[in-house]
C-alpha cells in the first residue's frame, strides 16, 4: 500500500520495500518457531505423547467377536483384537469344532471353489485344510458360536469380520451380508485376508489356527499351565500341570468344553494339510 501511495517517491518506495521485508521475516520466524515446538512435543517428551497437530479427534470402540473386530495397522497386521474376558477357568473355544469334517474324506468340490478365488498369498493347501475343517467344503453352512453369534460359508466368517474387511457392507442388512458370505469366492477372499493377518501377527500357522477357531484370547499365556498358551492347557486349576495329581479339574468338561474344540481343530488342520501336501510330492 505504501508503495502504491508513494507516487514515485523514492522515500515512499523505500519504506514500502522495508515493510514487505519485515513481513516476510516475521512469517519465517513464526513458521520456524512452530516447527521447533512441534519437534519438541513430538520427540523430546514422553514416548506416547503426540504432537499437538496430530491429536486424535475420536477413537472408535472395538466390538468383540470370535474372529474379532479390531483395528488394523498399516502393515495389515491385526492389532488390538479384543474378546469379552472369559470367566470359566482358562476360557473356551468360541466355536465348536466340526467333528464330521475330521472323520470324512477331503471334499473334492473345494477345488472348484478355489478357482478364481483370491487366496491373499496363503498356501493353497492350507486354505483347503481350513475349508475342510471349517465347513467340509459346503458353502451354505451356518453355525452358531458359543457366544450366540453365527458364522457363514466355507471359511465360517462372522458378520463383524466381514464388515471389518469390507466396510462398504454396512449399507446392507445382516441377511444380505450373510447371503454374500455364502458365495464361495467372496467367502474365501475374506477368510484368507483374516487368516493372513493372524499369520502376520503370530508368525506361526498353529497359533494362527488357534486364534481363527478360539479367538485371540486362545493364545494368551496360560495361568494354570506356566509356559503354555491357554488353548494348550488341560487344567482349570493351578498345581496340576506337570504333576502326578489325579483329582484336578480338567479344562474340558461336559458343562464347559474349554479349549478342547480348538485343540481338536488344530490337530485336524494338521492332518488334512499333511495329507494334501503328501499327495503333491
Amino acid at each position: 500500500i505504501r508503495m502504491a501511495a508513494a507516487g514515485g517517491s523514492e522515500e515512499g518506495l523505500k519504506k514500502g520495500k522495508g515493510a514487505i521485508t519485515n513481513a516476510l521475516i516475521g512469517i519465517f520466524l513464526v513458521f520456524g518457531a512452530w516447527l521447533i515446538i512441534d519437534l519438541i512435543l513430538g520427540n523430546l517428551l514422553a514416548p506416547g505423547f503426540l504432537p499437538w497437530s496430530k491429536f486424535p479427534q475420536c477413537q472408535q470402540a472395538l466390538s468383540a467377536g470370535r474372529q474379532g473386530q479390531s483395528s488394523q495397522t498399516s502393515s495389515g497386521i491385526i492389532s488390538g483384537a479384543s474378546l469379552t474376558p472369559v470367566t470359566l477357568g482358562e476360557g473356551a473355544s468360541l466355536r465348536p469344532f466340526n467333528s464330521s469334517a475330521s472323520s470324512g474324506t477331503y471334499n473334492q468340490q473345494i477345488e472348484n471353489y478355489l478357482k478364481g478365488a483370491n487366496l491373499n498369498g496363503i498356501d493353497s493347501n492350507r486354505v483347503r485344510a481350513i475349508i475342510q475343517s471349517e465347513s467340509s467344503g459346503k458353502p451354505s453352512v451356518v453355525s452358531t458360536d458359543t457366544d450366540g453369534k453365527q458364522s457363514y460359508g466355507l471359511m465360517q466368517i462372522r458378520l463383524d469380520t466381514a464388515l471389518l474387511y469390507n466396510p462398504s457392507l454396512k449399507s446392507l442388512s445382516d441377511n444380505q451380508v450373510a447371503e454374500l458370505l455364502k458365495n464361495p469366492q467372496y467367502n474365501i477372499n475374506i477368510g484368507t485376508k483374516y487368516y493372513a493377518d493372524l499369520l502376520n501377527k503370530y508368525k506361526d500357522p498353529v497359533l494362527a489356527h488357534a486364534a481363527y477357531n478360539g479367538g485371540p484370547g486362545a493364545n494368551n499365556p496360560s495361568v494354570n499351565c506356566p509356559g503354555l498358551r491357554r488353548w494348550q492347557c488341560l487344567w482349570d486349576e493351578s498345581g496340576c500341570y506337570n504333576t502326578s495329581k489325579t483329582d484336578c479339574l480338567q479344562n474340558e468338561r461336559t458343562d464347559h468344553p474349554g479349549y478342547g474344540p480348538t485343540r481338536r481343530y488344530i490337530e485336524n488342520i494338521d492332518k488334512v494339510y499333511s495329507s494334501l501336501v503328501s499327495k503333491t510330492q
